[in-house]
């Protein structure tokens, strides 16, 4: 069996993972920000998102047969290199809690009023658990697989909201300003493109042909901002701005209203699939990242003992991340940008700055 992934599969998880929380939770923020002009931000925001992705595959390439930990011992020397992919490490991992966190609030809230959240998050943590000890290609190869559902239940929602499109929603566009669009747009590219810098920890090494990996990579960005687009698109056009903005889940709530014949209706279970899928990929990948970070810092040979007591904290900080969804929503809006873009944009500039340099002084040398 072959220890890599294709340049599809790979494509395909960073679709999957773009998409992640952000289907769910995003258009109602969206809307909040910049009201009828929400999706003219998120195709603004999704044209930011591939530059990072662009960027991301740069450092990649530079730094081939490397993972993130190792590009900044390589960077930064020993010592500060393992400090830097510590902490690291420790985003990777609040990350995955926070998601646990939606996971456990989505359904306790909206699929199993009263069962205690502490229940779902442990299910949800062990099913992360058993896919990350099964290693990221048996992970990719199952991506492969759910795509075609994530494909299949998408268009059925498309088809089946269709006629209910009102484009008055829509206007008028720009009616205050570029300034509320701007906003939007750097709110939306926070949440749908800077956690995937944790690919540089296995691409493009994993990939089968990495010659093909940037474009891969590139490509299944595009995939997940065209379905954000869509469905916030479908959110104001059917829902409103203002009903969106209210809702805390636009796109459950979309669901709610299909009714084909007084027949299909009552089909939010496709959202839900939607979503379940999505995230379950971003909590396991950025656990896969946690995991195999720990192991580079602190030299061992395999990760997989670690998932254990690494899944018995997420559970206890999967809980206490956030107190409530006031602390989550202020958290998203006013500290995810700075934090996440200081391992989604600066730390990928500074790495790939220093190799620049260091390629350049190594010519001149040469010469």
């Amino acid at each position: 069996m072959s220890d890599k992934y294709t340049v599809r599969q790979f494509a395909i998880m960073v679709a999957l993972f773009s998409i992640g929380t952000a289907i769910l939770i995003v258009p109602s923020s969206m809307a909040e920000l910049a009201r009828q002009d929400a999706w003219i931000a998120a195709v603004i925001g999704t044209g930011l998102g591939l530059c990072l992705s662009w960027l991301y595959t740069v450092v990649g390439k530079r730094n081939q047969g490397l993972t993130l930990m190792e590009m900044n011992d390589k960077a930064f020397g020993s010592l500060a290199g393992k400090i830097i992919s510590l902490t690291f490490v420790f985003f990777t991992f609040v990350t995955t809690a926070e998601l646990v966190y939606f996971m456990g609030q989505f359904i306790t809230i909206q699929i199993l009023p009263g069962t205690p959240m502490w229940a779902v998050n442990i299910t949800c943590i062990l099913l992360v658990l058993y896919s990350v000890r099964l290693g990221l290609v048996t992970i990719a190869r199952s991506a492969d697989i759910l795509f075609l559902f994530v494909v299949f239940f998408f268009f059925i929602l498309l088809v089946a909201l269709s006629p209910q499109i009102h484009f008055d929603n829509l206007g008028p566009v720009m009616a205050e300003g570029p300034k509320p669009v701007i906003r939007a747009s750097v709110f939306y590219m926070s949440i749908f493109s800077l956690t995937p810098v944790v690919f540089l920890m296995f691409y493009p090494s994993g990939v089968n042909k990495p010659d093909k990996a940037n474009r891969a990579f590139v490509i299944g960005a595009a995939i997940g901002g065209a379905v954000l687009i869509l469905m916030i698109f479908l959110a104001i056009a059917v829902l409103g701005a203002q009903m969106t903005e209210m809702q805390v889940y636009p796109s459950y709530s979309l669901a709610k209203m299909i009714n084909v014949g007084d027949f299909f209706q009552r089909v939010e279970v496709i959202v839900a699939t939607l979503w379940f899928v999505t995230i379950y990929y971003k909590m396991t990948i950025l656990f896969y990242v946690s995991a195999t970070g720990l192991t580079h810092i602190f030299k061992l040979k395999d990760y997989r003992p670690l998932t254990l007591p690494l899944g018995m904290i997420l559970t206890i900080l999967s809980l206490i991340v956030h107190p409530d969804y006031d602390h989550s929503d202020y958290y998203n809006k006013q500290i995810w940008l700075p934090y996440g873009g200081t391992y989604g944009i600066i730390l990928p500039l500074v790495l790939l700055a220093v190799t620049s340099f260091r390629r350049n002084a190594k010519n001149k040398g040469q010469q």
